[in-house]
């Protein structure tokens, strides 16, 4: 062999092993990414256990059962993941060997971060498995039918209005009659032979007709016994009650390190109204291993107590069923016929057709409210109630609302309606998206520390997304051997960018 020839050969087997080595620093590169990828998933895969057999949500505890958050802990973790992995492969003669140069966090997310936007994805990421679009659209038109309802109807104070025009009435009329009294009375003093009563006069204004029972009246009374009496029997109402002090809608939260891009849409809500019937209870379900038997009330209502947010959850319901009852007597010729016959009946002494007017609202107006609370009633049995009722569906009558008083009396019920849990879910559609997702936040917190027995666990501890920057350090091999290695080239560095999501 020549020299000419061997510097060839040398120069040849020189190239061959600069691209063996480029190669092995290919397959360095991928094996990098595997291996961060692998490591970080069996890291997450640590998630809080509450969580996902409750609520099959998935999300890394940073506290780790403890009361501080901290990175470090998952950085460890991740590091010693990494390095069993790593030793693993270094057995033997491996040309693939890694060692571990540096960890470092990129970013991460906890669920509270964006006003509940993380939290919020998660949810919907998990319920689009079990909700098409399709079908939620439907949902969608159905809770908005609800709120334009809710919203045109009667204001609170329409029945006391319709009282005081009736009071003020009848006291001017007895303040009339009785300063005719007065003249008269002057009147046959002055003249001859005044122990002679006069004839009646014509012009005399007329009296108030002869009592009968008012329907205002009857409201009124009854809208002083106690809410929830009026619907259900209070002796079995839960006494579950939490502290509000540290709840996750008024603490100040944990904050992530990444920016929170993503926008909530209607579809998402849908999702996570429709997963908020699945997961959590109510009063028709109630839930006796959790913090709160009423936990859908709660995300309504948000009160310390099961029987503070019933109350809510009632008053609302008897607020949109009045206006959509308001809705249907005003269109039903017969029952406003009822209407001003009644209101005449009451306020026709006075003469004055606005007064009858105010009457005639109020009366609509309590009509619809003994109606509604017949119709919550059925509601709380489990039973449905349509949105706008038609004639068969409609319960009492104008002349014997009393008969309504009884505590057995209920709405009819319409098999093609709405249910409580439905109501409640437009309630919660209409919601702000922080107070809906911290509320949620708040049920699966207060249960995790109730069932695990983790006072200190927060939900703004708990990741669900994450990225890190992964440095390997793998010595040259091929480039070695060519006669172009650098000496001085004692490890080549592989960096690898690795991001993990729950949703």
């Amino acid at each position: 062999m020549t020299v000419f020839s061997a510097l060839a050969f040398m120069l040849v087997a020189s190239f061959l092993f600069a691209l063996l080595e480029l190669a092995r620093l290919q397959s360095l590169a991928v094996l990098a990414e595997r291996k961060s990828i692998l490591c970080l998933e069996s890291v997450c895969a640590e998630y809080q256990p509450v969580l996902w057999k409750e609520y099959r949500l998935l999300g890394l505890d940073a506290a780790y059962g403890g009361g501080e958050f901290s990175m470090e802990k998952v950085n460890r973790r991740l590091c010693s993941r990494i390095r069993g992995n790593s030793e693993r492969d270094g057995d033997g003669a491996n040309i693939l060997a890694l060692g571990l140069s540096d960890v470092r966090p990129v970013s991460y997310q906890v669920l509270t971060d964006g006003d509940g936007t993380v939290f919020m994805k998660c949810v919907a990421g998990y319920m689009r498995e079990h909700l098409p679009q399709a079908a939620a659209k439907k949902l969608y038109e159905k809770y908005r039918e609800n709120a334009a309802v809710e919203e045109s109807g009667s204001k609170e104070d329409t029945i006391q209005n319709a009282q005081n025009a009736l009071d003020e009435a009848r006291r001017a009329a007895e303040d009339e009659a009785g300063e005719e009294g007065r003249t008269q009375d002057e009147t046959e003093i002055s003249e001859p032979g005044g122990g002679n009563a006069p004839e009646q006069s014509d012009t005399n204004p007329p009296e108030p007709a002869e009592e009968m029972e008012s329907p205002i009246e009857l409201v009124l009374r009854f809208k002083q016994n106690a809410l929830l009496s009026t619907v259900t029997n209070t002796d079995n109402l839960s006494g579950c009650e939490i502290s509000l002090e540290d709840c996750v809608e008024k603490r100040k939260c944990n904050v992530g390190t990444g920016t929170v891009t993503e926008k909530t849409e209607w579809y998402d809500k849908i999702l996570v109204t429709e997963y908020i019937d699945a997961y959590f209870s109510d009063f028709t379900s109630p839930s006796e291993e959790h913090a709160l038997a009423y936990e859908l009330e709660y995300v309504l209502g948000g009160q310390a107590s099961d029987r503070a947010n019933l109350e809510r959850a009632v008053g609302k319901l008897l607020l949109v069923r009045e206006a959509a009852n308001v809705t249907h007597i005003l269109g039903d010729a017969g029952k406003m016929q009822s209407v001003k016959g009644t209101a005449a009946a009451l306020a026709g002494f006075t003469g004055n057709p606005a007064v009858i007017k105010v009457v005639e609202i109020g009366i609509v107006a309590a009509w619809a409210y003994m109606e509604s609370v017949l119709d919550v009633r059925t509601l709380l049995l489990g039973e449905r109630i349509a949105l706008i009722k038609d004639a068969r569906q409609w319960t009492t009558t104008l002349g014997n609302l009393s008969a309504a008083f009884g505590g057995d009396s209920r709405a009819v019920s319409c098999p093609e309606g709405l249910s409580y849990q439905d109501y409640l879910k437009a309630f919660i559609f209409v919601m702000s998206q922080r107070q809906l997702a911290y509320r949620m936040m708040g049920v699966m917190e207060q249960n995790v520390r109730f069932l695990q027995n983790q006072k200190d666990f927060r939900i703004d501890y708990v990741i669900g997304r994450m990225k890190y920057e992964i440095t390997y350090r793998a010595e040259p091999l091929f480039y070695r051997l060519s006669v172009l290695g650098d000496e001085r080239l004692k490890t080549m560095e592989i960096e690898s960018n690795t991001q993990f999501s729950y949703y």
